[in-house]
């Protein structure tokens, strides 16, 4: 018996691609709306009529699937019928979903791990897969302060995501910078410009060692608020380092460079790094033994950055995080989410995503406690608002 050509390539796709179930929802986007959304695909009748079969890649550590990079539910969707569905998510940074959602030819470029794998596996045990469109994107900004601003996306603001600044274990014992808690405007655009004196932040003319920053990659969402928010420029390049378990400037090019426009695809990645000691490691830039590292996360990252020795949480010209402080606009440092729906949305995308936008005006019953009022902060109990990353906030 003879197959048709296109039947034959069909099945073979499906083949590679391992996927198992009836139908699939593509998803990507914003690290810090991620545990949120965990938490709202786990619970029944928000988005699935059912309790869910998930998979993770392990990424989040023993105990933190929220926290991994790589998820699967599966179940019946809301308003889907009785179509059995796995939702696939990639937090790849806001950024990156907005970019997914506007392009096919970008998306199919995204990896997700297939609807065969069960329960928390370690990432490079599971086959990760690619060539599908994206159908709905996460990010922490508008699209119009994202780098990509057509074709123009239909989507919804759902909610709000907070961040904070961590300082590394480094040399801040010297001098009066002892104890060193804070970071401002002029400090930020300092150490993304390339790094600056430690005196620039202590007042100190003794402390002459270098601060310099680590941080997200240009498809971040976490990047464009600090970018933003900083007066630093969400467009200006960064001038940002990386280490390496050791606490040494990593070499970003394999040419001597250790500072530009670089930074971590993951802000889980980059708060292991945050441990790292570089007291004792050599200053590769302007030379001498030791310097010091700050970055900035979302709140589940920087809480995970928190729990390496000798990192320390900075206040933002002086003002500490706290969800009393984001809602009166005290602090600064947090961006509205939204979620977008992909140029090539399949109808099942479309169920799950007027399941999800319900998290802009839904606070009861199955909704209540889907943001957990600190890393996520639902928009009826702001008393604050501002037009974007790059405005203050206005009580």
């Amino acid at each position: 018996m003879k197959i048709n050509k296109s039947i034959l390539a069909a099945m073979l796709a499906l083949g590679i691609a391992g996927i198992a179930s009836a139908d699939d929802i593509y998803i990507t986007g914003s690290t810090a709306m991620r545990s949120t959304v965990y938490t709202a695909l786990n619970t029944v009748n928000v988005v699935f009529t059912n309790s869910v079969t998930f998979a993770g890649d392990f990424a989040g550590g023993a105990g933190h699937p929220e926290k991994d990079n790589y998820m699967n539910f599966t179940g019946t969707i809301v308003g889907n019928g009785a179509t059995v569905t796995t939702i696939h998510c990639h937090w790849s940074g806001s950024e990156a979903g907005v970019l997914d959602a506007c392009s096919n030819s970008v998306a199919q470029t995204e990896t997700f791990m297939p609807a065969s794998v069960t329960g928390d596996v370690t990432s490079n045990t599971n086959t990760l897969v690619s060539g599908f469109n994206v159908d709905l994107g996460f990010a922490d900004n508008s699209q119009s302060f994202s780098r990509t601003k057509s074709p123009s996306l239909t989507g919804t603001q759902i909610g709000i995501v907070t961040f904070e600044w961590v300082r590394n274990n480094g040399l801040w014992s010297a001098g009066s910078s002892s104890g060193l808690t804070n970071i401002t405007d002029a400090n930020i655009q300092a150490v993304l410009s390339g790094g600056c004196r430690l005196a620039d932040f202590t007042g100190n003319t003794n402390d002459t060692s270098f601060v310099y920053a680590m941080g997200r990659d240009n498809l971040s969402g976490t990047r464009v608020n600090t970018y933003g928010d900083s007066g630093y420029g969400i467009f200006t390049a960064a001038s940002q380092i990386e280490v390496d378990n050791s606490g040494n400037m990593i070499d970003l090019t394999g040419g001597g460079v250790y500072k530009g426009d670089y930074g971590y695809s993951s802000g889980g990645t980059l708060a292991g790094q945050m441990g790292k000691n570089t007291t004792g490691t050599t200053d590769q830039i302007n030379g001498g033994t030791g310097f010091s590292v700050v970055a900035y996360f979302g709140i589940s990252d920087a809480n995970t950055a928190l729990g390496n020795a000798g990192t320390a949480a900075l206040t933002y010209d002086g003002v500490p995080f706290s969800r009393n402080a984001v809602l009166s606009g005290q602090y600064p440092f947090w961006g509205y989410e939204y979620v977008y729906k992909g140029v090539s949305i399949t109808t099942s995308g479309v169920a799950a995503y007027n399941r999800l936008k319900l998290l802009a005006t839904q606070n009861t019953g199955v909704w209540a406690g889907l943001f957990d009022g600190v890393k996520a902060i639902h928009k009826a109990d702001m008393l604050a608002g501002r037009g974007g990353p790059t405005s203050q906030p206005q009580y």
